[in-house]
């Protein structure tokens, strides 16, 4: 009966520990997901701060050919940033998924 007592006292200690609930990743993955995740948050507020500034010089360049240029590129590299920062983002958290 002691046996006995100790196995349904062991599953239930298994079943209400997580609610039913398996665990999945690790602790490592996990902590690697949220630092990831940090960093492709601020990388993308700095892609659309330049976005926005951008857009400012070019609205203040007055009609200067040479600010104008200038303006235009830094749009263009913002934004080809952005969509690296969106593909990295979604590539390592696949990958952080799978594992």
């Amino acid at each position: 009966m002691n046996l006995e007592n100790k196995r349904i006292a062991q599953a239930f200690n298994k079943s209400t520990a997580l609610n039913g609930v398996k665990p999945t990743g690790n602790a490592k993955t996990s902590d690697l997901s949220t630092i990831t995740n940090a960093a492709f948050l601020w990388a993308g507020i700095v892609c659309v701060a330049v976005i926005i500034i951008s857009g400012l010089y070019y609205i203040l360049a007055s009609g200067d050919p040479g600010k104008i240029a200038t303006a235009k590129n830094s749009l263009i590299y913002a934004l080809v940033g952005l969509v690296v920062v969106i593909l990295a983002s979604a590539i390592v958290n696949f990958v952080l998924g799978v594992i």
